[in-house]
């Protein structure tokens, strides 16, 4: 090569790199502008923003919207209305579920909302099936999580200032729909991954792929492991307790998530149901202490857990559940305190071992002993 054609080469090359740097920083520009993860500030007005994804959202949300209340937790969250908790508690809240999420990643975004708001009150469901669980596990089978979002790392930005699908599938559409005359806004937190009125529920779906509930044999039966305790308590210790403890003046309203009574006859079934309330145990005792906690349970209801037309599948349960556990927090219904602790265990125990699972589908809720079970379970 000669040198004239070197010298080409070279302003080819200048001209090549200015361009390429000049529309990077030009995405970087407009995905900052719009912020559709909301990750550098709230949403501005002129522009109306969708929720499309909660593990991307919730930060943004939790930083840079104006609330004094938060509802989260798991896909067992997805369904509640943050306005009926507005008018039961007079806050102003939002909501930031996240599908599969662990006690750790909850934690850790509630921690980060602490640091730029004053938290009145948490609503936080917990899920049973998550109890025994190592206190920093993560889900990793839904995909990368966008740790970029969640750090004070400005570096790793670049993953979200030039990311193609931010750009074209996020940032341009909010602009498309200002070009066409959309109102700013965004979404309302009530619709944001509420699922309630979109499927379908009943026996069929809540026992599909569920047979068989013989009850194991005592040979088979799984108890609470020590190393499985140490790991329970330092599970809701180091991300839960930790939070109340941190934050005395917040409520924080948490709800063992209610299964349906085919969870707890498939538990009944592996032989791991002694091994689920022992954990349940340990969560409660270590809640306990605590002034400005609220624990409600369902899992001596049958009116909830044996009506499967709450359900959807074993596990997920209807907006109606949803706006019940609101309510009964309003009232401290079905909430467990120090005092009832012994006596909600005694029962619950006495209720999901002496159930007969081989029975389901029951053809209407209860069986026999809705009444009795029901008598007054407003503790005070």
């Amino acid at each position: 090569m000669n040198q004239n054609s070197r010298r080409q080469l070279h302003v080819w090359l200048a001209v090549f790199g200015t361009v390429l740097a000049v529309l990077c920083l030009l995405t970087a520009l407009l995905v900052y502008s719009v912020d559709p993860f909301f990750h550098y500030h709230a949403p501005r007005a002129d522009l109306y923003y969708p929720f499309t994804n909660e593990r991307y959202d919730s930060d943004g949300i939790l930083r840079h919207f104006d609330y004094d209340a938060v509802i989260t937790g798991t896909s067992m969250t997805e369904c509640f209305r943050p306005s009926q908790l507005d008018a039961l508690f007079n806050t102003r809240s939002v909501k930031v579920p996240s599908y599969g999420a662990s006690y750790h990643e909850i934690s850790q975004r509630l921690r980060r909302g602490f640091r730029t708001h004053g938290i009145r009150m948490v609503v936080w469901g917990l899920d049973q099936d998550k109890m025994i669980r190592d206190p920093e596990w993560m889900r990793d089978d839904l995909g990368d999580y966008p740790y970029y979002l969640y750090d004070d790392n400005p570096f790793n930005d670049v993953k979200y200032l030039l990311n193609k699908e931010v750009l074209f599938e996020k940032v341009i559409p909010i602009l498309e729909n200002k070009r066409d005359g959309a109102a700013g806004g965004h979404d309302g937190f009530d619709d944001y991954v509420n699922w309630s009125e979109h499927v379908a529920y009943g026996p069929d779906e809540a026992l599909e792929d569920f047979e068989d509930f013989t009850p194991a044999d005592a040979a088979d039966l799984k108890a609470l492991t020590p190393e499985e305790e140490q790991m329970v308590r330092g599970n809701v210790d180091e991300n839960v307790a930790s939070l109340a403890a941190a934050h005395p003046d917040t409520l924080f309203c948490l709800f063992l998530t209610p299964y349906s009574v085919v969870y707890w006859g498939q538990e009944s079934h592996d032989g791991t149901l002694d091994r689920q309330l022992a954990a349940e145990r340990i969560l409660l005792e270590e809640l306990m202490p605590y002034a400005n906690v609220l624990v409600l349970s369902y899992n001596n209801c049958p009116e909830v857990i044996e009506n499967l037309d709450n359900y959807r599948d074993a596990l997920h349960y209807g907006g109606w559940i949803n706006d019940r556990i609101l309510e009964d927090f309003a009232t401290q219904s079905w909430c467990i305190r120090p005092e009832n602790l012994n006596e909600y265990l005694e029962e619950e125990s006495h209720y999901l071992h002496s159930f007969d699972y081989t029975q389901l589908p029951l053809e209407k809720s209860g069986n026999g002993r809705q009444n009795a079970m029901e008598e007054d379970h407003i503790w005070s």
